[in-house]
């Protein structure tokens, strides 16, 4: 359950260094800092719900892309299987510094 979060983070911060690779001459760049909360919820079995958070510090991105990096940084996934039902949901939040 744990290695999704990872995966999870692993995924942002990869697009993260994509991103910032590729500049866009038009838009001034900002150094960010970025919060990624993760919370887990299992409602049959509540003992198992979890909620992490990481942060990210991240500079020479402009504010479309890190419009993108928070659309493409939230989202919510809900799996079953033998009864039970895990709901994960991520939410990438960036300030500018």
């Amino acid at each position: 359950m744990k290695s999704g979060i990872f995966t999870k983070v692993f995924t942002v911060a990869s697009f993260f260094l994509l991103i910032s690779c590729s500049k866009d001459d038009g838009g001034k760049e900002f150094c960010w800092d970025c919060t990624i909360k993760t919370i887990t919820r299992v409602p049959s079995y509540p003992e198992m719900n979890d909620a992490t958070s990481s942060s990210i510090q991240q500079c020479g991105m402009t504010e479309e892309q890190i419009s993108e990096v928070e659309e493409n940084g939230t989202s919510t996934v809900t799996s079953s299987s033998g009864g039970v039902s895990v709901t994960i949901s991520s939410t990438t939040s960036c300030s500018k510094r």
